[in-house]
């Protein structure tokens, strides 16, 4: 680290950034991570708790610039940011990313759309601050260790504040000295348990750090203070995390190592925890190579790591958003369905009888060997081994390493693609999407950030 603290040091990176400074290859990644979040945005807006967060978003704030995604609604920075960021989250399909074991683009999307919407920007400006925001949380979330999350934290949140107050003073033009108050207010907030998850609570609380991020920027812009060394100083954040001291000297490296490519950043397959996702591929899979339907199945049996075990801890959802953690559920409804899709995460998606007959037969066993080897980085962290039992006495298995859309095995553009029009679809607007994902690709050239979902 250089004399600049911290917050310092991440302030002059972002208020010096240009879209102009990113390889061609990260690029590429951040644009998928864009168009991706952007489909969740949209389609989030359908669950319930997310239409009771808009209303009260509207009857709090009321009007205002910012647009809600895909709606006609229009609301204050701080209403959009709340609204966009629970609905972002709401389907538990957005990305991830193993730099802290977070949902970055969700959070940083919501909060970069809403101070562009704010300020009138051009498309180049909030994509420019959708890139410098979430590198910026990366940085914080390598330099802090996947630990945190294994200790009970919600790092989406935990870190989330400091990378959408990076990337709204970015789209807001914030200089280094207000960006570095934006991310110290950011941090003196920093909260989040990961006791949330299989609650409305989850994703509703990444909209709160979306909107942490615009008030920290505001605040910053107004000059009221806040501790610079938030991070390094006596009862900041480095000293108040014992098991995983915070490294801060990578913070250095912002924009010399680009963590949207290392270690990557994983688009989601299916609407659920991405811990589901390598034993869902691999259970479709050998359902299709095997022709097999429910009546000839007699039990599955997953072996997986320890990040696996603790995250998918409902096995017998009762709520909807405990169905997106329950490995019994997730693969009971492959089995019906030969795939997981987001008719799962509907009001009703517990009500299904065979579902639930069959969950049963669905069993998940920690692996320890997996654990070394996925903690060693010799295999995906997210792996499973799925053995099938059937009804005749056989046995079959797969060992999957990583899903489709891990860093290593990357969704095609015709993917993404196709998922933001399963999302338009499921939204209610099928129509609207060839035009919402032209102007979502090419946002770079978009003149106003506010005509990005105009019909």
């Amino acid at each position: 680290m250089s004399n600049l603290t911290a917050c310092q040091t991440i302030a002059q990176w972002v208020a010096e950034f240009d879209l102009d400074h990113v390889p061609v290859a990260a690029r590429t990644a951040a644009m998928q991570s864009w168009v991706d979040v952007l489909g969740c945005m949209m389609g989030g807006q359908i669950i319930d708790a997310v239409g009771k967060v808009r209303t009260l978003a509207l009857n709090e704030y009321g009007a205002g610039p910012c647009r809600i995604a895909g709606m006609d609604h229009t609301t204050s920075a701080t209403g959009a940011a709340l609204t966009n960021g629970a609905a972002a989250h709401a389907l538990d399909y957005d990305d991830t990313s193993y730099a802290g074991v977070v949902h970055a683009s969700a959070t940083i999307a919501a909060a970069v759309l809403a101070a562009s919407d704010h300020a009138d920007t051009d498309g180049r400006t909030v994509f420019t601050a959708f890139i410098a925001g979430s590198e910026a949380e990366y940085a914080f979330g390598r330099a802090a260790s996947n630990q945190i999350f294994m200790d009970g934290w919600w790092t989406t949140s935990v870190f989330g504040g400091l990378g959408a107050a990076a990337g709204a003073s970015k789209a807001l033009g914030l200089n280094t000295e207000q960006t570095a108050l934006a991310i110290a207010h950011a941090l003196c907030r920093a909260s989040g348990l990961r006791i949330a998850n299989g609650t409305e609570a989850k994703f509703v609380g990444n909209g709160q750090v979306a909107a942490l991020g615009i008030t920290s920027a505001q605040f910053a812009e107004a000059g009221i203070s806040a501790p610079l060394d938030a991070l390094e100083g006596v009862n900041g954040m480095a000293h108040l995390i014992k098991r995983s001291p915070l490294e801060l000297s990578q913070l250095d490296d912002l924009g010399k190592h680009w963590s949207i490519l290392d270690p990557g950043v994983y688009l989601k397959p299916y609407p659920s925890c991405s811990a589901s996702h390598a034993a869902a591929e691999a259970t479709v899979e050998l359902l299709h190579e095997n022709d097999l339907g429910p009546d000839d199945i007699s039990a599955i049996e997953v072996d997986a790591p320890q990040i696996v075990i603790d995250s998918l801890v409902y096995d017998v959802p009762n709520r909807v958003p405990q169905g997106q953690f329950s490995l019994p559920f997730i693969l009971a409804c492959v089995i019906m369905d030969r795939g997981f899709t987001v008719a799962r995460a509907g009001p009703d998606a517990l009500a299904d009888s065979a579902v639930r007959a069959f969950m049963p037969k669905i069993s998940m066993h920690h692996d320890p060997d997996l654990t070394a080897k996925s903690e060693a980085g010799e295999i995906g962290p997210e792996c499973a081994r799925v053995r099938i039992r059937t009804v005749g006495g056989s046995t079959i298995e797969r060992f999957n390493s990583e899903a489709v859309g891990a860093p290593k095995k990357p969704m095609s553009d015709v993917q993404v693609d196709n998922k933001f029009h399963e999302l338009a679809t499921a939204a209610g607007h099928a129509g609207r999407a060839d035009a919402w994902l032209q102007r979502i690709r090419n946002i770079a050239n978009l003149q106003r950030c506010r005509d990005l979902w105009q019909d």
